[in-house]
């Protein structure tokens, strides 16, 4: 795993935007493979598929050629022969016989003595050639003229099946080229960054490792950069840490000491001083219990949220004792759902907080199980909104100031989110009772059952 120091080589490189020279060294080298690979795919596709049939058309080419001069030899001098026929009477170049045939010439006089009978001495055309395309020189059986023997030129032109071989090279070439070009590619930048995309796609909570810094130096310029920048998020979050660490901890004391004084005062007092000192244990046991969040927030790695089996009515019922009796009224009948029981005791103050504030009492919470839903009602009697609306939070409804301060506050994102994490949403409509009706619509899922 690559690491970002003060000295790091490519701190000096981190503006390079062209390739360096061992990425040029290395495209040199795939080429070259590429090149040596299609070649060698190309002869043995050729020696498989073709390489019979280039001998046959080959063979039957010169057997015609070399029985057609001979015969025609027969009756007619050698300048008189058409000039297309290049004849001599030694065969070019100083090379030795052993050196003179080579690639499919042994192969083409073994085919000739087979098919035809022909048997006649060859010779390759060594440079400079008689013809650009080369040749051969085929000695040819005129017992009858006087002198030395008589060469017959075969030359390869284009009309022969010959010309497809330098094609066959440059084709070898060009395939060679791309198929390196690619390899390279595929080597030092589809890998790499495939590798970069998914580690930066794996777990987007601090801390988050840093990428390897591989491929072309553009590339790994680019990585540099995002591993400062990865080690600068996980700075920033290592501090938010260490801060709600020490708040919390800060916090735990004061709220300690408020609990053990509200607990003295239930002993000293009675009636309706009793029960507001129990409506402020309560706030004190949700605040401590948030506080409690806070700090798991800073630990270095999130728990996952738990559901748990909790009593709706008894929940509502702890979330309603933080109130004046007569400002709530609650008609949840007895179910055991699994939920994230402090993250709905949240919702639900935070429900009554905005019904007590923008409508007017009594609130009324009432809740029932609908198939696989629970639906989940917080109503007031204030003024209602025109129409039902569904909370989104990235296009809230601007139909009225009211609903601004509704549909943008953070309580109700925090309702919001906490109705999504478990698979539902909320929903804002008009109430029966003249006021606003907010509905917790919770779902329940394979994975995560909301029932017992």
């Amino acid at each position: 795993m690559a690491s970002v120091v003060p000295n790091h080589p490519l701190m000096f490189a981190s503006e390079r935007n062209r390739l360096s020279s061992q990425d040029w060294i290395l495209v040199v080298l795939c080429c070259l493979a590429g090149v040596g690979v299609s070649a060698l795919a190309l002869w043995i596709v050729f020696n498989t598929l073709l390489a019979q049939s280039f001998l046959q058309e080959r063979g039957l080419r010169t057997n015609r050629t070399v029985r057609l001069v001979e015969k025609v030899l027969e009756t007619t001098p050698v300048n008189r022969l058409p000039s297309g026929v290049i004849t001599n009477q030694s065969w070019q170049g100083p090379e030795s016989p052993a050196d003179d045939l080579r690639g499919f010439d042994p192969g083409l006089m073994a085919f000739m003595d087979q098919r035809y009978g022909l048997r006649r001495e060859m010779r390759r055309d060594h440079p400079p050639l008689s013809d650009p395309w080369g040749g051969v020189w085929i000695r040819l059986n005129t017992p009858y003229l006087q002198g030395p023997p008589l060469w017959l030129y075969q030359p390869e032109r284009l009309i022969s099946n010959v010309w497809f071989l330098p094609l066959l090279r440059i084709l070898a070439v060009v395939i060679g080229l791309i198929g390196g070009s690619i390899l390279f590619l595929r080597m030092r930048l589809e890998r790499p960054l495939g590798r970069m995309l998914r580690q930066l796609q794996s777990d987007p909570r601090p801390p988050l490792p840093l990428l390897p810094e591989q491929g072309v130096a553009p590339l790994r310029a680019l990585t540099f950069r995002v591993n400062r920048l990865l080690e600068s998020i996980n700075d920033a979050d290592r501090a938010r840490s260490s801060l709600l660490r020490g708040l919390t901890h800060d916090l735990a004391s004061p709220q300690t000491r408020l609990l053990l004084h509200t607990e003295s005062l239930r002993e000293i007092v009675q009636g309706e001083a009793l029960q507001k000192v129990e409506a402020i244990e309560n706030d004190l046991r949700q605040l401590i219990a948030i506080t409690e969040q806070l700090g798991l927030i800073g630990e270095p790695s999130l728990p996952a949220r738990r559901r748990t089996a909790v009593g709706l009515d008894d929940l509502c019922a702890r979330v309603v004792g933080s109130y004046p009796p007569a400002l709530i009224r609650l008609r949840v009948p007895r179910l055991v759902v699994m939920v994230e029981s402090l993250g709905l005791e949240r919702a639900l103050c935070n429900l009554i907080d905005n019904a007590l504030e923008y409508g007017a009492p009594p609130v009324q919470i009432s809740a029932r199980r609908q198939s696989s839903q629970l639906l989940l009602q917080v109503e007031d009697h204030g003024t209602g909104l025109a129409s039902p609306t569904q909370l989104t939070m990235t296009n809230p409804p601007v139909a009225s100031d009211r609903q601004r301060r509704r549909h943008r506050g953070l309580g109700l994102e925090i309702v919001d989110r906490f109705c999504r994490d478990h698979g539902g949403r909320l929903l804002l409509q008009p109430s029966r009772l003249g006021g606003l009706s907010a509905t917790l619509q919770l779902q329940s899922q394979p994975d995560a059952p909301l029932f017992v």
